[in-house]
């Protein structure tokens, strides 16, 4: 996450009508709004969501992006796809992609 916030994809995912309440979590959620403090203050982390499908991870991480844009923050997205066929490293590349023009207008 990094420099201020513009409409993105990440915007659009979290202000999904569909989302609906945000319940239990309490202890990750608390987890990683460190985590994101901690980034705030120039303490670069990374944090990897991991586990079963349909538990949570999708949703925990558009909460935590909803906390860091709140803050200003700008959030990219990677995404990992089932499969064979999947380029290495996909997430980071499509990260790297999306983030290049902040780094090159800088």
């Amino acid at each position: 996450m990094v420099e201020p916030t513009s409409h993105s994809d990440a915007t659009r995912l979290n202000a999904s009508p569909s989302l609906g309440v945000f319940v239990g979590r309490q202890r990750e959620m608390a987890g990683l709004r460190t985590v994101l403090d901690d980034a705030i203050s120039g303490q670069g982390r990374l944090v990897m969501l991991t586990g079963e499908p349909g538990i949570g991870k999708t949703r925990v991480a558009q909460e935590l992006a909803g906390a860091a844009e709140s803050q200003g923050m700008r959030v990219f997205w990677g995404r990992c796809y089932e499969g064979l066929g999947a380029p290495p490293f996909w997430p980071w590349v499509r990260w790297t992609q999306s983030a290049t023009p902040l780094w090159d207008a800088n």
